[in-house]
């Protein structure tokens, strides 16, 4: 019976150690816009694919400037900042987990430009461009955001115009903590 949960107990941890490094180490494979895999077109995709593709083509035909700061332990955080010319203030953008900007903003990157309003959209640690082996779930991630205000109100004129924080899911709380 020792053998048994023995054998229980290694297939146990073994599984409790793939999704903990699924959900904590950063992905090898980023989110994939294209689907090169045949299927059938879900309704989403039919839907609102064709607006994410326009919104990330739009963002990308402004050629933001990308952006460096260094996190408070030390990792290269990156942004990209897409001014505005009469700007009424800055939107940060922090997108969810395991995605990026231009998934999970693409469809109001140009509202929001529209309006006036300068986009500093970040790459989250270990997501996109930024440095990072894990993924923090919001506990090391809300000084990051804390530091993008600072560089908004140092670097872009967050003393004259607002700093809004548009996230999505867990870095909502991040942006709350600060």
């Amino acid at each position: 019976i020792i053998i048994i949960l023995a054998v229980i107990f290694m297939l146990f941890s073994a599984v409790v150690l793939y999704f903990c490094r699924f959900a904590i180490f950063r992905s090898k494979n980023p989110i994939q816009i294209e689907n090169d895999k045949p299927h059938e077109e879900t309704e989403f995709e039919r839907l609102y694919m064709p607006r994410i593709k326009n919104g990330i083509q739009w963002f990308k035909d402004q050629n933001p400037e990308r952006i460096w700061i260094e996190s408070h332990d030390g990792l290269k955080l990156a942004a990209d900042y897409l001014p505005a010319t009469e700007p009424k203030g800055t939107i940060i953008v922090v997108h969810g987990y395991r995605s990026s900007n231009y998934l999970d903003f693409s469809c109001v990157f140009e509202l929001y430009h529209s309006w006036n309003y300068n986009i500093l959209a970040v790459h989250d640690r270990a997501h996109g461009e930024s440095d990072g082996k894990y993924i923090g779930f919001g506990i090391l991630d809300r000084y990051d955001v804390l530091s993008w205000v600072n560089y908004a109100v140092d670097n872009i004129g967050g003393n004259d115009v607002g700093i809004s924080i548009r996230a999505k899911a867990v870095p909502s709380s991040r942006a709350l903590h600060n």
